[in-house]
């Protein structure tokens, strides 16, 4: 018996489904994780475990398919004057001044976060937006949300060279909250008045009236 990989029979059973099914969401991109052994589909058991978890995880947190910025800002932390040497303290401060995770879930999400950022900094035009993987190992219901403001701009290897004086971090509680968070607040980031509204460093009521504003400015309803 083949201890690294579930075969198409394997994933009906662990999904609840038929064959028939699982062949289509294969053919829908909706099983990560799969490959083709000798013309037969062949998925990873380690990581297909922690997939279904996941997704287990994900059924039992109510996605919001409305969700907007302004209101998952008026649950999240706003950080004025944050103080580090560099992207890693950063993240350091940040995740230790939300003060709701383990040590573990800490590392988890710094981790995730950091090879990330090795492949690409998430920073342009000064403002790093750190979106953590939603199926990290992290126990929380709520999307978490956070602005910090740098003391000192720093060198986040930043493609446009520019340092970075704004850091966003977003922890998903799902993938639909995730996808909707993230092209909602690029396309902020693409209004230059929005994103000078941004620098000005405004008061968190004032902050989140303005995302609010803007957000019914640039996308329909």
């Amino acid at each position: 018996m083949d201890t690294l990989f579930l075969t198409v029979k394997d994933m009906s059973v662990k999904l609840g489904v038929s064959e028939k099914t699982v062949y289509r969401m294969i053919n829908d991109n909706k099983i990560p994780y799969g490959i083709k052994i000798g013309g037969q589909w062949r998925f990873n058991r380690e990581k297909i475990e922690k997939w279904v978890s996941g997704q287990s995880t994900e059924d039992n947190t109510p996605a919001d398919s409305s969700i907007t910025v302004s209101e998952i800002i008026c649950d999240s932390t706003i950080m004025y004057r944050l103080c580090g040497a560099n992207r890693d303290e950063i993240l350091n401060q940040i995740l230790t001044i939300l003060g709701r995770f383990t040590t573990e879930e800490k590392i988890n999400i710094k981790k995730n976060l950091l090879f990330k950022e090795s492949i690409i900094s998430s920073s342009l035009s000064g403002v790093a937006v750190m979106v953590a993987d939603y199926d990290q190992q992290v126990n929380h219901s709520k999307t978490v949300f956070a602005v910090a403001y740098l003391d000192t701009p720093l060198d986040f290897k930043a493609i446009d060279g520019k340092k970075t004086d704004i850091a966003i971090l977003i922890i998903p509680a799902n993938k639909t909250e995730q996808l909707i968070l993230t092209t909602r607040l690029n396309g902020l980031l693409n209004s230059d008045e929005f994103v000078k509204t941004l620098r000005s460093a405004p008061t968190r009521s004032t902050l989140i009236q303005r995302i609010r504003e803007f957000e019914n400015k640039l996308f329909i309803k």
